[in-house]
Parts: structure tokens; C-alpha cells; sequence
């Protein structure tokens, strides 16, 4: 079957779709938000969120480092 998207709209939506993918991997493996142990809604909520805003502070403070956003393995030590 041929593709009739462009190559550049084709490569944009798998660059996207990598980073997609590799958030949601260390998501589960580092924030472990596949295992959110709560009663209600509410908690379940606040603890995703949580989880959420310490994955974007790290990728911001790569940003400020200089360094690729999603790379958290060298963030507290000093390089």
C-alpha cells in the first residue's frame, strides 16, 4: 500500500511518537504510576499529579543544564 504523507510530516509524527514512548517508559519504570495504590479519586489524582510535576521539574532543570530534556540519569550529579 503506498503512503501518500509526506516524509517530513512521516518523520515529525515518529519523533513525537518516540518521545511519546520514552516519557511513558520512565514514567513507569522510575515513577512507578502504574502502581498508584489509593482508595479514591481524589488521592489517586493528587499522586499522578505529583508524579507528573517531578517529571517536568527534571526535565526543565535539563533544559537549564543544557542537556536533552529527558535524559535524568546524570541530573544531581555535577558534571
Amino acid at each position: 500500500m503506498q503512503d501518500e504523507r509526506p516524509k517530513s510530516f512521516v518523520k515529525l509524527v515518529l519523533r513525537v511518537r518516540r518521545r511519546i514512548e520514552t516519557v511513558i517508559g520512565q514514567l513507569t519504570e522510575r515513577f512507578e504510576i502504574e502502581k498508584c495504590h489509593c482508595r479514591d479519586r481524589w488521592h489517586m489524582t493528587s499522586r499522578i499529579a505529583r508524579k507528573l510535576l517531578a517529571h517536568n521539574i527534571g526535565s526543565y532543570l535539563n533544559i537549564i543544564a543544557g542537556r536533552p530534556a529527558i535524559q535524568f540519569e546524570n541530573l544531581i550529579s555535577e558534571d
